[in-house]
Formats: C-alpha cells, sequence, structure tokens
C-alpha cells in the first residue's frame, strides 16, 4: 500500500455478495445465521414494540419511550414508565424491561430460555426504579415501593463471585430484595464486571430507639 493510499474494506463490510449477514439487519431474535456468516446489526435499526403486559391488553394502551437504559454483556434493560401521565410524582411507577442473553438470569424472570425477547423483570408491582445499574452478567436496582418511604435493593443474575448478593455461588433468578440494616438508607447503586457495591446513609433513629440505645449503653458502664 502507498502513502496515502486508503486500504479498500473488505467485502463484508460493503455489503458484498460474500457477506449476506450485512445486506440486512435481522430485526428479532428468530433470526437464523449461516455457518459463516457474522452475528452482528452494525447499522441501527428502531427496537420491537415492548409487548404490553395482562393489565394494558384490555385498553391497548403503549408504553410511553423510555427513560432510560442500561446494557452489560448481550443483554439490554429499558427503564418505561408505567403510571399514566397525570399522576402525582409521588404516585409514579415504572417498569424495567429486559432482552438478549439469559443463560444466567440476566433478564430476572426466570431460565426457560437462554435468550429472550423484551419483557418486564419481574420486580414488585406499583414501585418507581430510581437506578440501576448492570454488570457483565448480574444487575441491581434501587426501587421504592409507591406509598413508601423506604428503598430497597433487588438483584438478579449471576452470582458466581457473589455480586447478587446470594448466599450461594448460583443463579439469582429471578429478581430478589437484599437484605441491608435497618438503620440506613439506600442511595444508589452500581454494578462493576463481577462486582457489586451500595452507598447508604445513616437514618436519624426515632426517640424510643434513641433512647434504648442509651439505656445499652449505661447498662455497658455499669
Amino acid at each position: 500500500v502507498q502513502t496515502g493510499e486508503g486500504m479498500a474494506p473488505p467485502s463484508a463490510l460493503r455489503g458484498g455478495p460474500l457477506a449476506p449477514s450485512f445486506s440486512k439487519a435481522r430485526p428479532t431474535s428468530s433470526a437464523r445465521y449461516g455457518e459463516f456468516e457474522a452475528h452482528a446489526q452494525w447499522k441501527p435499526q428502531l427496537t420491537m414494540d415492548i409487548p404490553l403486559e395482562f393489565e394494558r391488553q384490555v385498553h391497548g394502551t403503549p408504553y410511553p419511550p423510555p427513560d432510560g437504559l442500561v446494557g452489560g454483556d448481550d443483554f439490554t434493560i429499558l427503564m418505561v414508565r408505567d403510571s399514566p401521565d397525570w399522576f402525582s410524582p409521588e404516585e409514579e411507577s415504572n417498569r424495567l424491561f429486559c432482552c438478549g442473553e439469559n443463560g444466567k438470569g440476566q433478564c430476572g424472570r426466570s431460565l426457560q430460555t437462554s435468550q429472550q425477547i423484551f419483557s418486564a423483570t419481574k420486580l414488585p408491582r406499583n414501585s418507581f426504579t430510581h437506578s440501576v445499574s448492570c454488570g457483565s452478567d448480574h444487575c441491581l436496582a434501587v426501587l421504592q415501593r409507591v406509598g413508601q418511604r423506604k428503598r430497597e435493593i433487588w438483584a438478579w443474575g449471576s452470582n458466581e463471585k457473589g455480586q447478587a448478593g446470594g448466599s450461594s455461588a448460583a443463579v439469582a433468578c429471578p429478581a430478589s430484595r437484599l437484605k441491608l440494616p435497618k438503620d440506613v438508607r439506600v442511595e444508589a447503586a452500581w454494578c462493576g464486571f463481577n462486582t457489586s457495591a451500595v452507598v447508604c446513609s445513616d437514618r436519624p433513629l426515632s426517640r424510643s430507639r434513641q433512647e434504648a440505645a442509651a439505656a445499652a449503653a449505661a447498662a455497658v458502664v455499669v
């Protein structure tokens, strides 16, 4: 190659006849690839519509565009508002919809299939997810049930390294709630490749609990 001369891209990138997988991206998970076809969707495409859950099927009300999007290795999660637009912020609720690889429970529903299309993660209904984070093959979500002040941590996916907070190195699926000390408030959660971290703040003790703690400290001194 001479100086200043650009290299010609391979026929696959030009959409040539030797690479039919690049001629048209597969729109659904039912795609079938040939032995030497590249498993890639290199042209952006609109995603499928989010399937309506049972409560919405009667009215046919579609979900609004997602408010947030996160992804791990080979799976994607959308955060979608579930409550009507006229609800107050205190009454607002949302849902998480996941698709993609599910060999280790990354979609948080079941292990019936190793790849899944968009469907809701099994989290408490009538709740608002403040944040969600994905690692390589596990997830953490900070949510708050409508009408309650306490925030909760829910985890799902691989627990091979203990990253989903379980007591055994198994798969956490469907999503399960993690137990935290009673006197802390969950502020945020974060996932690394196969690690997890939760940021909490101390909640002020009630007057009765302050008196109990003072009595216990006095007893120790005596």
